[in-house]
């Protein structure tokens, strides 16, 4: 059965305790894992839909009930407490059928552990654009893939444990513009940040770490490895988000502006 729709779920990170606004709220950052991985869905001519659980927090069980066989669950999961609703999410998409993948720090951690014990069928560690290209690329030509391409691991019957890679680094594939559109109100995602303005957006301009500080996990989750983006597409889709988001600051959250 070919899949039709990949359907990016944003868990909540239960993350008000380090991540406050002046308010004392937590912090809601947009979910760029799904809007820089939108496009690659959508130029292997599939549908794309956003489930934000933080937004929909009261509705996004009911939302992921309407799932099928023809739909991708595409989740990007935290570590620690933060699994919990991608654990959930998994479980009502694979009840109704669903094919459900993981990406994110959890899985670049724990590769093989999350392919084991998670309600997943393939799971990519380290950087997701070229394996996330490579696995709908399969899945349009041949269906789901039997067993694991270059930087996805597939559960199969005969996964073996020594045949893992390293995480993906990052490398000469390019990174699209992310899909802005795939948000429709900006609001849940301004913060007021005492630092920097009242209407602040959170974006990014690069990933991963080239440096291997033992006191941070971005060494293992980037393989050291850095990605940036073009500069000049940087600014635009900057200027965009602010002026969607009516936002009057912007942080930046990547892990090391320093690189270049």
């Amino acid at each position: 059965m070919l899949i039709e729709r990949v359907v990016f779920f944003q868990p909540r990170t239960f993350a008000s305790s380090n991540y406050r606004t002046s308010a004392g709220s937590e912090q809601m950052w947009p979910p760029w894992a799904a809007l820089v991985l939108a496009p690659i869905a959508q130029q292997a001519r599939m549908t794309v839909t956003l489930v934000d659980a933080r937004v929909e927090q009261s509705r996004w069980t009911s939302t992921l009930g309407e799932l099928s066989p023809y739909d991708l669950l595409a989740i990007t999961v935290m570590t620690g407490k933060a699994i919990h609703d991608a654990v959930l999410a998994s479980e009502i998409a694979k009840s109704h059928g669903c094919r459900v993948i993981w990406g994110g720090p959890h899985v670049s951690l724990f590769p093989m552990e999350t392919l084991e014990q998670a309600p997943v069928d393939a799971v990519i560690p380290g950087f997701g654009y070229e394996p996330l290209a490579r696995l709908l690329g399969v899945i349009n030509r041949d269906g789901w893939p039997k067993r694991s391409i270059d930087g996805v691991l597939v559960r199969s019957v005969n996964v073996n444990r020594l045949a893992v890679r390293k995480n993906y680094s990052a490398g000469t594939f390019p990174v699209p513009s992310a899909s802005l559109d795939l948000i429709t109100d900006w609001e849940p995602y301004i913060n007021e940040d005492v630092a920097i303005a009242s209407r602040t957006i959170s974006s990014i301009t690069s990933e991963g770490c080239s440096r291997r500080c033992t006191y941070c996990s971005e060494p293992q989750t980037s393989n050291s490895t850095w990605y940036t983006r073009d500069v000049s597409n940087v600014v635009k889709q900057t200027a965009d988000l602010c002026q969607r988001s009516n936002a009057n600051g912007v942080k930046f959250n990547d892990p090391n502006l320093f690189h270049d």
